[in-house]
């Protein structure tokens, strides 16, 4: 491939990034808390956006509020690393101040607020409990790590590097100090880094159920790797047993959807959301569009799951192929998203 392809793929890519969370953010946002019955009940099945008296068509959460303010950070940094981390609090913290009311947890609005009364980053952050806040906003920051930092170091070994870890850990201690908050980030930031990557870095086979099937299987590895580590509590394997439970492994499958639902589940903490988004991101991994509307249809924290499968399959597939499901159209601010994530590449590719 020659270098100027390279680049506009790539440049492509950090645009389906942040999009594609923009869109699953917005697609679900209207039926966050509900049940899968109550969707069909409602809607049959969300196929686009729909109004709710939480948001209207077409507009994003918090969700994405936080991730735009991280690739803001990044963009103003200029890519110094010891600019990074101090630039994306205060984005958060500009954010905050503008839209106190616009869905943050609890945990996220305890670290904002310590920020704003003067705290520094690397104490703002709380345990309150196993939220999902890392996850949701790590997609920026995963791509400047796998692009711009270390860019020398093959993908395969994103979190085998200690920098890496610790740049991510911290990354996360800006809101959330729970292992679990900050396992699910780290593993959130190595799923979107190898789909940016894959069609260059690494060889994932993302066409296959098998190549779907062991690439989870790394990150159930990866989990338990962490949980030995992080959590206090000895043979404590919270996340690793949900995504376990998403695997079928006589037949080398991730389960289906509704089993999924059934098994994994899709509440609000880190290690049931979490799980949830990534196996069926790599389970609709052929679609970007089947992908997101799984989120989305399963309800419970639809807007999160649903934009943590944006990014992912966005990093994948880039905005072009976005484009042909018609959601730009009706995304709330989706030129100044655009222009953001033109920013962003102007800082990381090279």
């Amino acid at each position: 491939m020659r270098i100027s392809e390279e680049i506009k793929r790539k440049k492509d890519k950090i645009r389906g990034c942040l999009v594609g969370l923009a869109i699953g953010d917005a697609l679900g946002a209207p039926v966050e808390k509900w049940s899968a019955e109550r969707i069909k009940e409602k809607h049959g099945r969300v196929e686009g956006y729909v109004a709710s008296k939480r948001v209207e068509p077409g507009h994003w959460t918090d969700d994405t509020a936080m991730s735009l303010a991280v690739a803001r950070g990044i963009v103003v940094a200029n890519s110094k690393w010891q600019d990074v981390l101090p630039m994306i609090a205060n984005e958060h913290l500009v954010d905050w101040r503008n839209n106190r009311n616009s869905g943050y947890g609890r945990t996220t609005k305890k670290a904002l607020t310590a920020l704003d009364n003067g705290v520094s980053f690397f104490e703002s952050g709380n345990n309150l409990g196993m939220g999902n806040g890392v996850a949701m906003r790590i997609a920026p920051f995963a791509l400047w790590l796998s692009e711009s930092a270390y860019r020398n170091y093959h993908l395969s070994q994103f979190l085998r590097n200690p920098e890496i870890i610790s740049f991510l850990r911290a990354f996360g201690r800006i809101t959330h100090t729970n292992p679990y908050s900050l396992i699910t980030g780290m593993l959130q930031a190595e799923i979107v880094a190898q789909c940016f990557g894959c069609w260059h870095y690494v060889k994932t086979d993302f066409t296959s159920s098998v190549g779907r099937y062991l690439f989870a299987e790394g990150i159930l590895e990866q989990a338990r790797d962490f949980e030995r580590f992080y959590c206090d509590v000895l043979f404590e394997r919270k996340l690793s047993s949900k995504i376990m439970a998403g695997l079928d492994f006589k037949k080398q499958l991730i389960k289906s959807d509704d089993v999924l639902l059934e098994e994994v589940g899709v509440g609000f903490s880190a290690i049931e959301s979490c799980p949830f988004a990534w196996l069926t991101a790599l389970n609709h991994a052929e679609s970007f569009r089947d992908g997101v509307l799984a989120a989305v249809n399963a309800g419970g924290d639809a807007d999160t799951t649903a934009s943590m499968v944006g990014a992912i399959l966005g990093s994948l597939y880039g905005l072009e192929e976005i484009q042909k499901t018609g959601w730009c159209e009706g995304l709330w601010q989706y030129d100044e998203i655009v222009a953001l994530a033109d920013s962003l590449s102007v800082v990381l590719v090279q």
